[in-house]
């Protein structure tokens, strides 16, 4: 079924409200209806699809302190630069626990990256 601009804009306006709130449940129901959560705005799916202007779902749980939203997130396919942003959004924001879960739930490579971009580098 395809789903008009209408809808898809509200359902951005959802997730990244659900995502700021910490409202896990509704952020899983909406990403099962279709509805992603980052930025890149190629539309695959992926979980890095819907932007406000460089604000992503994950960032906006991060910074928040919403660990199990935002590892949800996460489980769901954010990752890359929008991971990087998550987690130094919530070290900014005095949120330890939650940048602390998302480097532990990250990929080793990426977890390795956002401590270190030289060690991982090369």
């Amino acid at each position: 079924m395809e789903v008009g601009p209408a809808r898809a804009a509200a359902a951005e306006r959802a997730l990244l409200a659900a995502a700021a709130a910490g409202r896990t449940g509704l952020v899983i129901v909406l990403l099962q209806g279709g509805a992603a959560g980052g930025g890149d705005g190629d539309g695959d799916g992926d979980g890095d699809d819907i932007g406000d202007g460089g604000g992503t779902a994950l960032r906006l749980a991060a910074a928040n302190g919403r660990t199990m939203t935002a590892l949800a997130l996460l489980r769901h396919g954010v990752s890359g630069p929008a991971l990087e942003t998550a987690v130094r959004a919530a070290a900014a924001a005095g949120k330890k626990e939650t940048s602390l879960a998302l480097l532990r739930a990250a990929r080793d490579e990426e977890a390795l990256q956002l401590v270190s971009p030289q060690a991982a580098g090369g």
